[in-house]
């Protein structure tokens, strides 16, 4: 009890933080949830359709983390609910922000990991990802995959990491195009892989062996039914297209990011963009960041992470929700740089310090909101959008 009480004199203030932290994240991915749009899309609908059984998750589990969710989510609140149905998407988004926040604060500190979660947090295009009824939120899970090879480097728990990471890659094969995350990733770190696994117990390591073949057994049978779903898994369309329709779905997702997104009101008003102003700047001074420390292991890894999600993008199979996390991470080092510019002006400065602090986070803040608007005002409140979620009647 007394350890307890010293521990928590110590760490109150941490504590603090991450209760409103916390409060904050899911108020943002719950308020309105129900209501803004107010009504359903039709491929709302059809992930709906997907969930309603077990039966249906079986023959066609591509998803399932999302989908098996899903109808655990119908059995706690009424099928037919907006809550039930919107519920899924909304901790998915939870937790991409979390372990966002989770590795931008293994990397670099805590002031560092609220502004740049922060801004992904708000932004308009995550947003939608994250309260609508799709499993484009799932692309974001490439996160965990982050995480796992930090983990698995980093931690002394070697054999406990090793399981989890066995579950979260036999998961992840379920989500279009993850595959080649793994592979791309086990070949790039293959002396890595071999040096840490060797540091586990025989026993753990065909435990985790024996844990992925489980997991991936009923996509196998889906495959063997169907064998065209293993273009899905690959996130390839079944048909080859054409040289110039890559070209156009790279370039698509290119000017998604920055500054002219095709129309899609099923995601943002007109031809808004992912990034703000703000942000194409950070994310340009991020680049010269990544340029300058290219050694490092987490340049590596964002530059990697980045060049596979736009080549899969080009496919046309892999929304552009795949690219988020690891650009907003570029950003996040913009932001760094800049800092870093204003402290080597002024490195005994506390007051200049402090100003520079305050006036980026104002324009974090500035930023977040302009987003916040134009997702809870401006996106719902549009004709376009309302057209395309217009849809009461939920089919079972």
């Amino acid at each position: 009890m007394n350890r307890f009480t010293t521990l928590l004199a110590q760490a109150w203030r941490q504590l603090l933080l991450a209760i409103g932290l916390l409060v904050a994240l899911g108020f943002l991915m719950l308020w309105r949830i129900t209501t803004a749009p107010k009504n359903f899309s039709l491929q709302e609908l059809a992930t709906k359709s997907n969930s309603f059984s077990w039966h249906k998750i079986w023959h066609n589990p591509i998803n399932a983390p999302f989908t098996a969710l899903e109808r655990v989510s119908f059995l706690l609140f009424h099928p037919t609910s907006a809550i039930a149905i919107r519920l899924t998407p909304a901790i998915f988004g939870g937790a991409t922000i979390i372990l966002f926040y989770s590795i931008l604060r293994f990397w670099f500190d805590t002031k560092t990991a609220i502004l740049g979660s922060s801004l992904l947090a708000c932004t308009s295009w995550f947003l939608s990802f994250a309260r609508t009824n799709t499993p484009d939120i799932l692309f974001m899970s490439i996160l965990l995959l982050i995480g796992c090879s930090l983990w698995i480097k980093h931690s002394l728990h070697r054999n406990p990491i090793l399981l989890l990471s066995a579950i979260i890659a036999g998961g992840s094969i379920y989500i279009p195009g993850m595959i080649w995350f793994l592979l791309i990733g086990a070949v790039w770190r293959w002396r890595s892989i071999q040096r840490e696994l060797s540091r586990t117990k025989i026993w753990i390591r065909v435990l985790a062996v024996i844990m992925v073949v489980a997991l991936v057994l009923p996509l196998g049978y889906a495959v063997y039914k169907q064998p065209s779903n293993i273009w899905t898994i690959l996130g390839l369309p079944s048909h080859a297209p054409t040289v110039l329709t890559i070209l156009r779905n790279f370039g698509d997702s290119v000017r998604s990011i920055f500054y002219n997104a095709p129309f899609n009101p099923a995601h943002t008003v007109g031809h808004q963009p992912v990034f703000g102003v703000f942000m194409d700047a950070m994310f340009f001074l991020g680049v010269y960041q990544l340029w300058r420390y290219q050694s490092l292991d987490r340049s590596r890894i964002l530059i990697g992470v980045t060049l596979i999600g736009l080549v899969l993008t080009g496919f046309g199979v892999v929304s552009v929700a795949v690219l988020l996390p690891s650009l907003y991470l570029v950003v996040t080092l913009g932001i760094i740089y800049m800092l870093d510019l204003w402290y080597s002006v002024f490195p005994n400065n506390p007051i200049a310090r402090t100003v520079g602090m305050t006036m980026l986070t104002l324009a974090v803040i500035f930023a977040c909101t302009y987003q916040l608007r134009r997702y809870f005002v401006a996106w719902p409140n549009s004709p376009t959008t309302a057209a395309v979620f217009s849809h009461k009647d939920l089919p079972t």
